[in-house]
């Protein structure tokens, strides 16, 4: 029986309770809103760990929290993986000398402890990571060392932290330092985006605030302008930036809710909501007068886009019992051999530590 009278820190918070102990403190007015991104990856989870636990087949499914798992079962066969039995949805909880630790791994095989991650390769779970570690150290007296990893789904890449009983020890103290006996000092960053007490707290809108005025009191005259900006200068601008593009997209999207609800008047300027429409063909009906017009097929396939997986979808739904997967890859197979294949490069930003 775990003690009643000790803080409750669950490893998932442990990224942001190290970054600022404050966000340890229970909120005046408690908020959660809806995530969608929070759902999906709870459906993706959930899919991955049915099919870890019936032996690895590819679920079955065209939503995007199905081909997430299939990129998990992917990402896991790259892998290596002890040839021990593994074990999903791994619930811990343990009391230490002054608080409990509680936590829910993905997948535990061995010494090895997998969190899977749905999201963008943008944030550090190095704490969360040592968090299972020091609790699978407690749960086995025997090992020495504990392999954590984060498996991204999406970008099929993987972060591993391996961590001893003396870092464990090392790990322990540090929490009881920064949470526990927390100092009383804010420590406000991006991380207070996923604080439940960012609505209340005094040092996120003072950080806001200094961030906004660095911002519009920069030189941005120009892209060279900003080029030309010693390194540090132009993370910190980035930086801020991203802060700054956050807000302005709250302010946006909470006027653009309210004028459901009527226009806004105010300055000699007039806010409305105003409907637009756009055309679209319904390909079943279009294709037979599109045929009829005696185009080429170069010219018709010019006005078509096919989305891979939903041929893959349609592959696997005439496929026999069981063959939906095999039916999958051999579509894609024939696809690939027939060069109807490309691929298209997209950059995006990726946000590390180094």
């Amino acid at each position: 029986m775990l003690s009643t009278d000790k803080p409750i820190y669950r490893c998932s918070r442990l990224p942001l309770l190290l970054a600022c102990g404050g966000a340890a403190v229970p909120p005046m007015v408690s908020i959660e809103p809806v995530s969608e991104p929070a759902e999906l990856g709870t459906e993706a989870h959930s899919l991955l760990s049915e099919a870890v636990e019936a032996g690895g087949a590819d679920p079955d499914g065209s939503s995007e929290a199905h081909t997430l798992a299939r990129m998990g079962l992917a990402l896991r066969r790259k892998i290596y993986r002890p040839p021990v039995p593994t074990e999903t949805e791994v619930a811990f909880a343990d009391e230490f000398a002054v608080f409990i630790l509680t936590g829910n791994s993905d997948e535990v095989t061995g010494n090895y402890v997998d969190d899977w991650k749905t999201g963008r390769v943008d944030s550090d779970y190095s704490a969360q990571l040592k968090g299972y570690a020091l609790l699978l150290l407690r749960a086995h007296p025997g090992l020495e060392t504990v392999v954590t990893r984060v498996l991204w789904l999406r970008e099929q890449e993987v972060d591993q932290v391996t961590v001893t009983r003396a870092q464990a020890a090392e790990f322990e103290r540090l929490i009881v330092e920064r949470v526990v006996n927390w100092d009383g000092v804010l420590h406000p960053g991006k991380h207070c985006h996923f604080c439940p007490r960012s609505h209340e707290c005094a040092g996120k809108t003072h950080f806001e605030r200094m961030a906004v005025r660095a911002f519009l009191t920069a030189d941005l005259t120009s892209a060279e302008t900003v080029l030309a900006l010693p390194p540090e200068e132009r993370m910190a601008l980035y930086q801020q930036a991203k802060l700054v593009s956050g807000l302005a997209e709250t302010v946006i999207g909470a006027v653009r809710e309210s004028l459901t609800s009527g226009p806004l008047s105010a300055g000699g300027r007039t806010l409305t909501l105003v409907e637009s429409q756009t055309r679209k063909l319904s390909p079943l009906q279009a294709l037979p007068v599109i045929n009829s017009q005696g185009f080429s097929d170069e010219e018709i396939a010019s006005c078509v886009s096919i989305s891979i997986e939903k041929v893959k979808d349609l592959a696997a739904k005439h496929a026999p019992p069981r063959g939906g997967a095999s039916a999958k890859r051999g579509i894609v197979r024939a696809l690939t051999e027939a060069g109807a294949v490309s691929h298209e490069l997209a950059y995006r930003i990726k946000d590390t530590k180094c």
